[in-house]
């Protein structure tokens, strides 16, 4: 397996591990943790702008430090969005057969689909204007 496997799917097992909390700790956890993060990144980056400029005029493996910047901002927003979008803790109807079945589980991933989308959208934007902030 190589790396880029491996880190897709340690990516992934950690989404579902955010997606399938029925307690809710690893999903308020996750938001806390990934506040902390945006927020002393977001320190680091006012107090030192032309950090943000190097990695960007680097064309070196140092751009992974850029993904960096966007996985804390992209955990808060995940979290939250899931502890809003949380599944019902009754059984599941989409595991039922029957004519509304596909209805519950085409629901259910919509639920999931706009969460990624809204996260995917915060994520960019703290970018830009991490960006912007680095540029002025």
């Amino acid at each position: 397996m190589s790396f880029e496997e491996r880190a897709n799917s340690w990516a992934l097992s950690l989404v579902d591990a955010l997606e399938s909390d029925p307690n809710h700790k690893v999903r308020v956890f996750g938001a806390a943790g990934g506040l902390l993060l945006t927020i002393g990144m977001w320190v680091v980056h006012l107090a030192y702008p032309n950090i943000f400029r190097f990695f960007i005029e680097v064309d070196d493996w140092a751009k992974l430090f850029l993904g960096f910047v966007l996985a804390p901002p992209f955990l808060v927003a995940f979290s939250i969005g899931s502890l809003i979008y949380s599944e019902p803790r009754e059984p599941n109807k989409a595991d039922e057969s029957g004519p509304m079945s596909t209805y519950f589980y085409q629901e259910s991933a919509m639920k999931k689909w706009k969460v990624l989308v809204v996260a995917g959208i915060v994520t960019g934007l703290n970018f830009v204007l991490m960006l912007v902030v680095s540029v002025g």
